[in-house]
């Protein structure tokens, strides 16, 4: 039996116009990784993940696209990672937060870079990620649009009222400009 965090994964790309031997590069943060002797062409994707036959079993056909499993976790909430080159040269060191945006703390999304040829001092920001647009990402593949989350809000709670009504309501309402489907949701 696996466990959410056995699904974790890190997609790098190479943004570079030529091929790029990442062997001996390092990840390094909550995690740890030491890529292996890899040529990742120009614009390719790989993936480093925490439990590849977890990773299998959810993303069927994406195997030759993982690279190695990392050690250690990647935090609930929030992390540092590091990229570093095969001489230990700063590639990219950032810093996310999974409360950035709440539904990718624990409900399925992952978070995702806006513009991974962005400047390395802005990956730290809220504003540079986003949720993914389908649950549980898109790993090897880039992601296509940002999800459409209608602004539903609680508007009111009514509870145990005397004499009448005797049941507990709560009011929805809708922020958005758009009708919001509902269906599926639940409060707790």
């Amino acid at each position: 039996n696996n466990v959410d965090e056995d699904f974790e994964y890190l997609e790098l790309r190479n943004v570079g116009a030529t091929p790029l031997n990442v062997n001996g590069c390092t990840i390094s943060g909550g995690v740890g990784f030491t890529f292996p002797n890899r040529v990742v062409a120009a614009g390719e994707r790989v993936l480093v993940v925490k439990n590849t036959a977890a990773f299998n079993s959810r993303y069927p056909g994406l195997s030759g696209a993982v690279v190695g499993e990392f050690t250690g976790n990647l935090a609930n909430n929030g992390n540092r990672i590091s990229l570093k080159g095969r001489l230990r040269e700063p590639i990219l060191d950032f810093s996310y937060d999974d409360e950035w945006y709440p539904v990718t703390d624990g409900f399925g999304f992952s978070l995702v870079i806006v513009n991974d040829n962005a400047a390395a001092d802005t990956w730290s920001l809220a504003s540079s990620w986003r949720p993914s647009g389908v649950l549980n990402g898109t790993p090897g593949q880039g992601d296509g649009a940002a999800p459409s989350i209608p602004e539903v809000v609680i508007n009111e709670i009514l509870t145990h009222s005397d004499p009448a009504p005797p049941t507990d309501t709560i009011e929805l309402r809708n922020l958005s400009a758009g009708n919001a489907d509902v269906s599926g949701w639940y409060l707790t």
